[in-house]
């Protein structure tokens, strides 16, 4: 069981947004951010809980007590999955009543000014910015398709 969660942990990051196999959550089925973010957390979770589960199950525990010990694994590593992801879906949700705020506070006759300009410059902005904020995150280059 160890070795599975040690593959899983593994393949989780590099695994495409779909509804048949994954973190499969409505919020991470929402948003590609969020099945990112949430994938290459459970990555490492999954690996770090494999190698635990069969340290532990191979080197100290047997019969029962190493069931649950696996099952305790088990539980330890999917909670804190599904509490980031939830999270994760709430911080998108703020920032997008944030923005709906700022746009709702700016005067009309301001807003239709500038209107042209500001879309441009918001939409270069989300495609510069975007990939930088993901790449933080990731130990490798992570492309956003």
């Amino acid at each position: 069981m160890g070795v599975g969660f040690i593959i899983i942990g593994n393949i989780l990051p590099k695994v495409k947004r779909n509804t048949l196999l994954g973190i499969r959550l409505p919020w991470t089925l929402a948003s590609e951010i969020n099945w990112y973010k949430t994938h290459r957390f459970g990555g490492r979770l999954f690996f770090i809980g494999g190698i635990v589960m069969t340290s532990g199950c191979l080197l100290v525990l047997n019969g029962v007590a190493g069931l649950i010990f696996c099952g305790a694994v088990l539980g330890v590593v999917h909670v804190p999955i599904v509490v980031y992801s939830y999270s994760v879906y709430k911080a998108e949700g703020e920032a997008r009543k944030q923005g709906h705020r700022e746009s709702a506070q700016t005067s009309p006759a301001r807003h239709q000014d500038r209107r042209g300009s500001f879309e441009l410059f918001s939409g270069v902005v989300r495609v510069i910015i975007s990939p930088i904020e993901l790449n933080k995150e990731c130990l490798l280059p992570c492309p956003i398709r």
